[in-house]
C-alpha cells in the first residue's frame, strides 16, 4: 500500500484535474474498494465544480465504509458548500461519532452552529475541542468561545457571559500575544465592557495597534 500512496501523492500533485481524475479512474478499476482513491477523486471533481461527481464518489467510499470519520466529513463537507446545513451537521456529527478525537470535526460542527447563531451548542463544542487538547493549548477553540460568550452576552444581557468572554480572550491572548486578531478582539471588548485601564494597557503593550479612543459604536468584535 506505499507504494499506491506514492502512486496517488504524484496523481493528485497535478496541474490539471482532469488529468488527475483519468488516472485515478483506471486506479479505482484495480482498487475498486478503496476509498482513498474515491476521496480523491471527489476532491479533483471538487476543483471543476463538477459538485455532482464529487458527491457520488464520496457515496460510493460511504457504502465501503460507513463509520469511516473522514468520509463522512468530507460529506459535511460538501453538504455545507451545496447549503445543506442540515445534512451536513448529521455528517459532521458522523464524524465525530466515529472518532470521538477528530478536533476538525468538533471545531467545524462549533463553527457551522456558530453561524446559525445557536450560541449554547457551539459553545458545547468548542469547550469539547478545549477539553480534548488541554496539554496543547487550543488558541482557536479558546478564541471561538471568547465570541460564542461575547455574543451569547448581547443578546442575554447575562453578566457571567461576559466575564466568560473576557476571560476565554485572555487565555487565548495568554497563549498566542503576537495574535493580532486576539490583541483587537481583546482590547475591543475591554473597551466594550468598560475596563478602560486594561484596554489602554494592552493598546500600549501591543504598539498602538488598535485605537483605543475609538467610539464604542465602531469597535467591533472580529472573527478572524
Amino acid at each position: 500500500m506505499k507504494n499506491l500512496s506514492k502512486e496517488l501523492a504524484k496523481i493528485i500533485d497535478y496541474d490539471d484535474p482532469n488529468q488527475s481524475i483519468k488516472e485515478l479512474l483506471e486506479l479505482e478499476k484495480k482498487y475498486p474498494l478503496n476509498i482513498e482513491i474515491k476521496q480523491f477523486t471527489s476532491l479533483c471533481y471538487r476543483k471543476l465544480d463538477d459538485n455532482t461527481n464529487a458527491l457520488n464518489k464520496l457515496l460510493e467510499a460511504l457504502e465501503i465504509q460507513p463509520l469511516n470519520h473522514t468520509v463522512n466529513f468530507n460529506l459535511g463537507q460538501l453538504h455545507k458548500q451545496f447549503k445543506k446545513y442540515d445534512h451536513a451537521i448529521n455528517y459532521f456529527k458522523n464524524s465525530v461519532k466515529f472518532y470521538p478525537e477528530f478536533e476538525q470535526g468538533i471545531n467545524t460542527l462549533g463553527d457551522i452552529f456558530f453561524n446559525k447563531r445557536d450560541f449554547d451548542q457551539s459553545i458545547s463544542y468548542y469547550k469539547r475541542s478545549v477539553d480534548l487538547n488541554k496539554s496543547k493549548n487550543n488558541v482557536f477553540a479558546m478564541f471561538r468561545l471568547g465570541l460564542c460568550f461575547f455574543e451569547r452576552a448581547n443578546i442575554s444581557k447575562n453578566i457571567e457571559d461576559r466575564k466568560r468572554a473576557v476571560k476565554y480572550f485572555e487565555m487565548a491572548y495568554q497563549i498566542k500575544p503576537e495574535e493580532a486578531s486576539i490583541q483587537r478582539n481583546l482590547i475591543g471588548i475591554y473597551n466594550i465592557y468598560g475596563m478602560k485601564e486594561k484596554a489602554v494597557h494592552l493598546s500600549r503593550k501591543v504598539d498602538g495597534v488598535f485605537e483605543i479612543n475609538t467610539p464604542k459604536k465602531e469597535i467591533k468584535i472580529r472573527c478572524s
